[in-house]
């Protein structure tokens, strides 16, 4: 009895001996028992670890590294000194209109490109010279769209544009306001501009202020000769009469309402009595207008000193005594 007491007693005590019991990990699964690291074992560096590889690393990688890299720094400082060549330097006067319309002055096209090219030069090798080129015409009162910008080594740039055509101008001060024929001002010029601007029409008799470029004249003087431009440009009489001027100082018949309202001028002494602004009744509509002033045309041949009456459908031809007397039929 005391041996079996005994066997017991070394049974219990080697179970507490294997477990706290038989929920604990390390009584069921032993493998998963924590390692502690071996006493005075140290971590390695990556240095450290790398030390079988080291003379091929010195020997090998890092001068190729450095070559690399200068190399790099040669090509870099290569061809920023190309960039940087005056042949490739693409300024105002390389760009050229691929579609330069007959009517473009040469000058005018310079000035559009110098007003359009916000830097003094752009390199050709600059990867955004097209964008940049592209964005600053169409921010031009004179573009109404670009179709197109391409380069041309060394230093050439050909863009393709669809421009507003100049219509006329008013003289304010000492400088020309050009218009388009919806009133848009497409440049301002000084008096002593070339004689592209002296082509076009005067509007006369203007007495609202001007705007800025790029800005709409909206006064009614201007508009009422800029309309009666406008039609005659589309019946093709505006360059075949050679048109040189557009009076509405009388507009409104703020002078003399018994006189025409609008007055043409053109070359010869020949003044085209159109009457009344487009739109406004009392007077022949201005298709009629304009036929009539094709049949003068015929009638009247190289004849000089007259006024065209073309305000009513039994106007006609009217001779004035000399060239600065005032006719007394309108």
């Amino acid at each position: 009895m005391a041996e079996a007491s005994k066997d017991k007693s070394a049974a219990k005590r080697g179970r507490g001996r294997r477990g706290d019991g038989p929920g604990d990990a390390s009584s069921e699964r032993p493998g998963l028992a924590e390692k502690s690291p071996p006493p005075g074992a140290v971590k390695m560096s990556w240095w450290a670890r790398m030390r079988p590889y080291r003379p091929f690393l010195c020997q090998w990688v890092l001068p190729l590294a450095a070559l690399s890299a200068s190399l790099g720094w040669a090509a870099w400082a290569a061809a920023r000194r190309v960039y940087d060549l005056p042949r490739f330097q693409v300024q105002a006067s390389h760009l050229v209109i691929e579609n330069r319309p007959g009517w473009l002055h040469a000058e005018a096209e310079q000035g559009i490109n110098q007003k359009a090219f916000r830097s003094a030069s752009y390199s050709i090798f600059d990867p955004d010279l097209t964008r940049r080129i592209h964005e600053a015409y169409e921010g031009d009162p004179w573009v109404l769209r670009v179709e197109g910008v391409s380069k041309h080594f060394p230093n050439q740039v050909k863009v393709r544009l669809i421009l507003r055509q100049p219509l006329g101008r008013v003289h304010h001060g000492t400088q020309q306001y050009v218009l388009d024929r919806a009133g848009r001002v497409l440049d301002i010029v000084p008096d002593h501009a070339s004689a592209f601007y002296g082509t076009l029409a005067e509007l006369r008799g203007i007495e609202s202020s001007p705007p800025g470029r790029g800005e709409f004249w909206q006064s009614d003087d201007v508009k009422s000769a800029i309309e009666v431009l406008d039609a005659l440009s589309g019946h093709g009489l505006l360059v075949s009469l050679g048109v040189l001027g557009v009076d509405v100082g009388n507009l409104e018949g703020r002078a003399d309402p018994t006189e025409t309202e609008i007055l043409l001028t053109c070359p010869g002494d020949v003044r085209i009595l159109w009457g009344r602004p487009i739109g406004r009744y009392g007077e022949i509509p201005v298709e009629e207008k304009l036929v009539k002033i094709e049949t003068l045309m015929r009638e009247s041949g190289a004849e000089q000193g007259v006024d065209w009456n073309v305000r009513f459908a039994n106007g006609g031809i009217i001779r004035r005594a000399g060239p600065t007397q005032t006719a007394s039929k309108r």
